[in-house]
């Protein structure tokens, strides 16, 4: 089974906590990541209506796609979902996707912002990936575009 989901608007969506947490899990020194999200944060806008400039507003999450680490940043906050979807897979709870008897084992596919999933055609296999998604949007505050959600399945389904 194949599971692709689109996330809404991901880059306006990231949580700067979570994004922080994500920059501190994979040990950057804390002086990079103050850096870092200084340069996230510190972002005040205006917008101009009828040619006036409106008073100036201050984010509150986000990632401005107009800088050059913005993608990068993006793809840290992602790898917290692989993350998920690797730990359930050494525990054996989520079975990816094998391309051959002994070959690699693929549980995700990710670009940009449209993931691909994985798994054996199983309910219980749609429980699990359903488990990770939830997690990964409550911690991130990213939200799937329902409209844009595609499984497909193999010719011997049991879901």
């Amino acid at each position: 089974m194949a599971i692709k989901i689109d996330l809404e608007k991901v880059c306006d969506r990231v949580q700067w906590s979570f994004l922080k947490a994500t920059l501190e899990d994979m040990q950057l020194p804390n002086g990079l990541v103050s850096v870092i999200m200084r340069c996230v944060t510190l972002c005040v806008l205006s917008i101009l209506w009828n040619e006036e400039e409106t008073k100036k507003f201050k984010l509150t999450r986000g990632i401005r796609q107009v800088y050059p680490l913005s993608p990068c940043l993006f793809v840290v906050s992602m790898e917290q979902l692989c993350q998920l979807i690797e730990q359930q897979v050494s525990q054996g709870r989520w079975r990816p996707f094998l391309t051959s008897h002994n070959g690699p084992r693929i549980p995700s596919l990710l670009f940009a912002d449209d993931v691909v999933l994985f798994t054996e055609a199983l309910r219980e296999q749609a429980q699990v990936i359903q488990n990770v998604v939830d997690q990964f949007c409550r911690a991130s505050r990213q939200k799937i575009s329902s409209a844009k959600l595609n499984i497909f399945f193999s010719a011997n389904t049991e879901v």
